[in-house]
């Protein structure tokens, strides 16, 4: 198993308008604890009412940022522009939306991630990939944005933590298989769309992009 790179992205303000950037890949192993389901099949995540004090919704402090931590020091990071997972099917992408940020995010599991629906300003977008599925949400507090991503894939993609620049990271299915982690390569960068390919059973390969957030926040991955 290679190592990673966790170098976390400090947000600057900064008035620079969105633009294509080059994504960085690379492979990682760790662990992170989901939160319990709701009745009904659907999970909501980040809404700080429910939360327990001193406690982050799918994330276990501080094993969990030590761990990252660790894996920062096993090796340097890997330019690619591919996606993760060994593709084939059908081409997905969310919708390219210059004029809202991504404040929210849903994942369907079954054995395998088999979609993905982000959610731009107040509305969601089309659900992308395969149907069916349990439901997992998450809602970003204002000024929260994903700046780390998380996941493993075997035939087909079979789990995803998204880390925010509020220390939050939040788990989805299980990290399990060949494991990547993506990030923005410049000081800043959002995470602004996700795209990939899907068959019949869920998603095959995934990837990222990356650009500066509409508001400009300051903060990062600790």
């Amino acid at each position: 198993m290679k190592g990673l790179s966790l170098c976390p992205a400090l947000f600057v303000q900064t008035s620079e308008p969105r633009q294509q950037i080059p994504h960085i890949r690379e492979l990682f192993h760790h662990q992170l604890l989901p939160v319990p389901r709701r009745p009904g099949g659907t999970q909501a995540q980040g809404d700080a009412s429910e939360d327990s004090p001193g406690q982050i919704p799918g994330m276990r402090q501080p094993e969990a940022m030590l761990l990252l931590l660790t894996l920062a020091l096993l090796g340097g990071p890997t330019w690619a522009g591919k996606m993760y997972g060994p593709g084939g099917g059908k081409y997905f992408s969310t919708t390219e939306d210059y004029g809202h940020d991504i404040t929210g995010l849903r994942v369907s599991l079954a054995l395998m991630v088999k979609s993905v629906q982000v959610r731009l300003g107040d509305s969601w977008d089309v659900k992308q990939g395969a149907s069916g599925g349990q439901t997992q949400e998450v809602i970003l507090q204002q000024g929260e944005y994903i700046i780390k991503v998380f996941g493993a894939f075997k035939v087909f993609l079979q789990g995803m933590a998204l880390c925010t620049n509020r220390n939050r990271c939040f788990y989805f299915g299980n990290l399990d298989g060949n494991f990547f982690s993506a990030y923005p390569s410049q000081e800043g960068q959002v995470l602004v769309g996700i795209y990939g390919e899907y068959g019949p059973l869920g998603i095959k390969s995934i990837g990222f992009e990356w650009n500066y957030p509409l508001e400009p926040t300051t903060g990062g991955l600790k």
